[in-house]
């Protein structure tokens, strides 16, 4: 037999994305990359000049505390090689290691007992000092107080310029204090 009914067609969804969607999608995309880069290397770079500044501080803290205690001077100073003070500029510690040691002469090259050294900032970052003697080593001496007031900075990539800066710093009083100020903007290393 016939059938006599009409032909029926069954129309077929088209499932796919059109040429316009995806180039949406693209550029949405593509913008939230370019807003996310730039903010995210500012984060990171502020993150390691903070958690670099609070070892710094953390280690003059132990300094001032073992200079009280053991009645002996303790210095800070850069590092290449662990065991003896960097000649460097007054103000670039550049990249250099950081090393605490007690000191009975009071004589950055008089290296009694190493307390503590931090290692080195990466990525080209790097860290300045500067003191109110142009000393370029901190000295705390035995009664706590510091021999030199002055003022600690990390120099990292804060934003996409690709200049190092800085938005905070450690300051150093000659009570042997260290306290750690934020800058209300980023300022130039």
């Amino acid at each position: 037999m016939f059938n006599c009914k009409p032909n029926e067609t069954k129309k077929q969804k088209n499932s796919a994305f059109s040429m316009v969607e995806v180039l949406i999608v693209v550029t949405v995309i593509a913008v939230i990359v370019a807003v996310a880069l730039p903010l995210s290397i500012g984060i990171l770079g502020g993150n390691r000049a903070q958690s670099y500044l609070h070892q710094i501080k953390s280690a003059l803290e132990i300094a001032r505390i073992t200079a009280i205690s053991k009645n002996i001077s303790t210095i800070m100073c850069p590092t290449s090689n662990g065991t003896a003070c960097a000649a460097v500029s007054n103000d670039n510690w550049a990249n250099n290691q950081v090393m605490v040691f007690t000191s009975s002469a009071g004589d950055p090259s008089d290296v009694d007992n190493i307390i503590t050294i931090i290692q080195a900032p990466e990525n080209g970052e790097y860290v300045k000092w500067q003191g109110a003697l142009n000393l370029d080593y901190i000295e705390i001496r035995a009664n706590g107080f510091s021999a030199t007031n002055g003022t600690m900075t990390y120099c990292a990539k804060l934003d996409s310029s690709g200049q190092f800066k800085t938005n905070q710093e450690l300051v150093i009083n000659q009570t042997g204090r260290v306290i750690m100020n934020y800058l209300s903007t980023p300022q130039s290393c």
